[in-house]
């Protein structure tokens, strides 16, 4: 009897422990970054699906300035003067109007399920949001608060960009959108119609390609950079060495033929670069950040595209390993996990997913200055559960991705 008295007191005692540190931990929960921008200042913007915030730092990201809390979970940031036009999701996907000086809502306008990536039309008129769930694009008016139109795509539009003069859009859509038993299993890019607002062509990629997040067009708008994912579904799972079963890559898109050009590899024969995530580019480099490998490449733009043109065979580009060697730069990162990411005139802005510190790359030296956005911050058992999950299945001891999927039913994926 006294012995189950003992068993009973010691676990409402380490119940009652385990709650105490439960509470404590929960005053620095992870911010977990969805997105950033930078105003005319220099101040940083953040959309925190942890905490279900947009956070707003100084220029150096050593000061917090202002907390805005949101209802839902926020996916991506917008900024116009006083303004910022925030996607949200929880349930219904919204484009949210946010008034900055007060920190009034001033419209929530539906849109679809999980609204991401808001960007300016080229007519800086109209906002349009990338529905994930919904398989759409929505054009929003900002001042009438009202969808104006909406497009069907493929599967899980993530981020989008314009043709320079502004006629068409290129939609990247996550996963594949077909049977996944097929010789050929691959993600397109739609591209919609502007003035119609209609879907005119879906450009498939490389086999195997598939987790497409990131896009950027080149300065002069010749080619489209799209990140994603590379599986060789095709071989048997023998190895995991030199690309075997997966590889990380970016694909080129002619702009004038609006056709898949070819993939460029960034992992090497023996070292991997997992977790490729946003990409942007400027005239003289490429940027691509690595969630697996906490890491950003940097590549001599002018030399690829020679290179890139000039490559005598480019359908089997997404083979070759050593394309990039002499070309690219890997600097390591301060944390775990970048994702998004904002290039500046003068730097490159990364903060990570995993462990909210920011990471500030000087574009003349490639210098990397950090700064901890959450001091003392705290994870929960199921915050750490998360991270785990994301990082061990993904990346080897190599840096190569070990697990993919392309599932043939829909899936929910953030």
């Amino acid at each position: 009897m006294n012995t189950r008295k003992y068993i009973l007191k010691s676990l409402l005692l380490a119940c009652f422990v385990s709650c105490c540190i439960s509470f404590a931990s929960a005053d620095n929960p992870p911010f977990f970054t969805t997105d950033i921008k930078l105003n005319d200042k220099g101040e940083m913007f953040l959309t925190e699906k942890g905490v279900r915030r947009v956070d707003i730092f100084s220029a150096d990201g050593k000061q917090l300035l202002h907390s805005f809390p949101m209802d839902e979970t926020p996916t991506g940031i917008l900024l116009d003067g006083d303004k910022a036009y925030i996607t949200t999701f929880e349930n219904t996907g919204k484009l949210q109007i946010l008034l900055l000086e007060s920190g009034r809502i001033e419209a929530a306008i539906p849109t679809g399920s999980g609204a991401c990536h808001p960007m300016f039309g080229p007519d800086k008129k109209t906002v349009y949001v990338c529905n994930q769930f919904d398989n759409s694009v929505s054009e929003v008016d900002p001042v009438s608060h009202k969808v104006l139109r909406k497009v069907q795509v493929l599967r899980e539009p993530k981020s989008a960009v314009f043709s320079k003069d502004g006629k068409y859009m290129y939609v990247t859509n996550f996963l594949p959108a077909q049977r996944a038993d097929l010789d050929y299993v691959a993600a397109c890019i739609s591209v919609i119609e502007m003035e119609g607002f209609t879907k005119v062509k879906d450009i498939k990629l490389a086999n195997g390609s598939n987790a497409l997040r990131g896009i950027c067009i080149t300065p002069d708008g010749k080619y489209v950079y799209v990140s994603h994912n590379l599986g060789r579904f095709a071989v048997p799972t023998s190895q995991l060495q030199q690309g075997w079963m997966n590889t990380s890559a970016f694909s080129v898109i002619d702009t004038e033929k609006q056709e898949f050009v070819g993939a460029v590899v960034v992992d090497e024969p023996e070292r991997g670069a997992a977790g490729i995530w946003s990409i942007a580019c400027n005239d003289e480099s490429i940027f691509i950040s690595h969630s697996g490998t906490h890491e950003i490449s940097v590549i001599d733009h002018p030399a690829l595209r020679e290179k890139f043109e000039n490559y005598p065979n480019k359908s089997m580009l997404d083979y070759d390993l050593n394309f990039l060697y002499g070309i690219r730069e890997r600097i390591p990162l301060q944390g775990n996990g970048p994702r998004a990411m904002v290039l500046t005139d003068n730097k490159l802005v990364v903060p990570t997913y995993f462990a909210d510190v920011l990471n500030v790359m000087d574009m003349n030296t490639k210098e990397i200055a950090s700064v901890e956005l959450n001091p003392g911050r705290t994870e929960s058992d199921i915050n750490k559960g998360k991270n785990i999950s994301m990082m061990l299945p993904i990346v080897s001891r190599t840096g190569r991705a070990v697990t993919v999927a392309i599932p043939a039913t829909p899936v929910r994926t953030v």
